[in-house]
């Protein structure tokens, strides 16, 4: 997600009615912050900037995380991966989501902490229990790889279902490559492909690659050259090299057509592990 995307989703929950009466203090928070969002659309940063940092020492848990955002990005100030860390920890600390799901990214990174994947997994469960999508999909990929973590792959698969159930591509490509490998639940190569469908047709350009290659291979659906050929361009239009290697070959050879190559009955090769054919392999394979 953009530094804009986030911006906009931050601002928008400020708009969400109040449940409770607030002091007027917070109050005069939340004014500043309206008044900061009005100047980012006004694309006045250096105001925005100033308001957010006022509502942010009124220990407002939003404009903390948001002034973190500004920070770690230079937007309307300096870029300060320390100030931005700092404010992230306000934010985490009085239990913002957002605030939590980005210190545990510091933690994972190494960014100004030490990298810790015992800490960030601690920072990303605390957002992911609040139900945020991202937050879900790393944890997820942490319990996967046992980062900081036992390693737990049904548990993973079950954080990446409720990410991608929420529509966060990225998760919903990892539960693809999980379904295709039959990595924490059961093989099912044709839910793959719905998966990585969902996916790609958000413009994730992994999950563009990875359906490309289901349709080249016909693996979880109808063996399709041509709608192959328009995937890996779509993957490749966005500057994933794998798929631009691929789509190269194809141009070459004259795929794309409803025929298909004729390789004499045999498939491309594919990389272990994946189950997606592997552009070097597919090359040597062909030349």
């Amino acid at each position: 997600m953009s530094f804009s995307e986030k911006l906009r989703r931050a601002f928008g929950n400020l708009l969400a009615p109040r449940q409770t009466p607030v002091d007027k203090n917070e109050e005069s928070a939340e004014m500043l912050l309206r008044k900061s969002q009005a100047a980012f659309n006004e694309r006045n940063y250096e105001a925005a900037f100033l308001f957010l940092k006022n509502a942010a020492e009124m220990d407002n848990a939003m404009a903390q995380f948001i002034l973190g955002l500004f920070y770690e990005t230079g937007i309307g100030t300096k870029r300060n991966p320390v100030e931005s860390e700092k404010w992230y920890r306000k934010s985490a600390e009085q239990d913002n989501f957002l605030g939590q799901y980005h210190l545990g990214i510091f933690y994972y990174q190494g960014c100004v902490v030490g990298k810790d994947l015992a800490e960030a997994v601690k920072w990303f469960r605390k957002s992911a229990d609040q139900g945020y999508a991202e937050a879900q999909c790393e944890l997820g990929l942490c319990y996967q790889n046992g980062e900081g973590v036992s390693q737990d792959k049904v548990m993973a698969v079950e954080l990446f279902r409720k990410s991608a159930d929420q529509g966060y591509a990225k998760a919903q490509c990892k539960l693809g490559l999980c379904y295709q490998n039959g990595e924490g639940v059961g093989q099912d190569k044709v839910m793959a492909v719905d998966w990585f469908r969902k996916a790609a047709e958000q413009g994730y350009d992994k999950a563009q690659f990875y359906l490309a290659n289901c349709c080249f291979n016909g693996t979880g659906v109808e063996q399709n050259f041509a709608e192959a050929v328009k995937w890996l361009r779509k993957a490749a239009e966005q500057g994933y090299v794998k798929a631009q290697c691929e789509l190269g070959i194809c141009y070459m050879r004259g795929w794309g057509g409803q025929t298909g190559p004729r390789r004499s009955g045999k498939m491309a090769p594919q990389s272990r592990g994946t189950g997606q054919s592997s552009c070097a392999m597919r090359a040597r394979y062909l030349l």
